[in-house]
């Protein structure tokens, strides 16, 4: 009788033990990939990512300092349990909202088009920008001697509302005759997302 006593309990030191390292009781991973818009904060709780036992979730750390949400991409976070066992989450940064662009009116004189800066040209965007002419439209009104009262009384036929399409289809950029021209400004985010002005 008390040999099967001795193997029993044997048996149930292997299957605890079996349970111990097999790490029975860690957290599951819930979501392994997430996509923010750029620019939002990334706030990461374990109780969003993770199964566990509530008393587990204090256990959970993040290293989100290789996610940058100012550049579209993707990058990884690595979450913690219990200082030892590591989790990767995917983290893709969209950038899906266009430049807000504005600026005064704004005269310039020139004989190179191609020489002209985009100082006054005043965007907002969660991401890098760049900004460009893209073309340039002669406005029909002939012009002799420019002056800035002769200038002023062309506002209305310089600002002329367009789509985006309508002004993305005024591309040339060959300004050789004297003349008066509405130019075309285009802004472009990190995520490919265009503005016209």
């Amino acid at each position: 009788m008390k040999r099967k006593l001795a193997s029993m309990a044997v048996v149930a030191v292997a299957i605890t033990g079996a349970m111990t390292l097999s790490g029975c009781g860690e957290p599951k991973l819930t979501t392994s990939e997430i996509t923010i818009e750029a620019g939002d904060e990334l706030k990461m709780s374990a109780e969003d990512y993770f199964n566990t036992k509530e008393d587990n979730y204090d256990k959970i750390t993040f290293d989100t300092s290789k996610v940058d949400t100012s550049v579209p991409g993707e990058y990884e976070v690595t979450a913690t349990y219990n200082e030892k066992t590591e989790y990767m989450i995917k983290v893709t940064v969209e950038d899906t909202v266009a430049p807000q662009m504005s600026f005064e009116n704004r005269y310039v004189f020139t004989n190179d088009v191609t020489k002209i800066d985009t100082d006054f040209v005043e965007v907002k965007d969660k991401t890098d920008c760049t900004v460009e002419f893209t073309g340039f439209e002669r406005i029909d009104n002939p012009v002799e001697e420019m002056t800035d009262e002769k200038l002023n009384s062309f506002t209305e036929d310089i600002v002329v509302p367009g789509n985006a399409d309508e002004l993305s289809a005024i591309t040339d950029m060959d300004v050789t005759e004297e003349g008066l021209y509405r130019g075309v400004v285009k802004a472009t985010d990190l995520g490919g997302n265009e503005t016209y002005e």
